[in-house]
């Protein structure tokens, strides 16, 4: 999530030590446990995919205005010849 381990930490009202250590465990179960590393794939594909289902909207607005711009900036180019 690009933070810092204490800012993680007071988020869950731990200390940053408690989240080295979360993150070293997370890292040794991916590594040596495939029934972990499944659960952890699932978890961070939903995440994901709910991240993205809550944006959809922004960034099809998004585009549309930019294919609105380009579109007028096409005609205004196209007046000039």
């Amino acid at each position: 999530m690009r933070m810092t381990t204490s800012a993680a930490g007071s988020m869950l009202n731990r200390n940053h030590a408690t989240c080295i250590h979360a993150v070293k465990t997370y890292h040794m179960l991916y590594e040596t446990s495939k029934d972990f590393r499944t659960y952890a794939d699932d978890i961070l594909v939903h995440i994901g995919t709910d991240r993205m289902q809550g944006h959809k909207k922004a960034l099809l607005d998004a585009l549309e205005a930019v294919e609105k711009e380009r579109s007028q900036i096409l005609q205004a180019l196209n007046s000039f010849s």
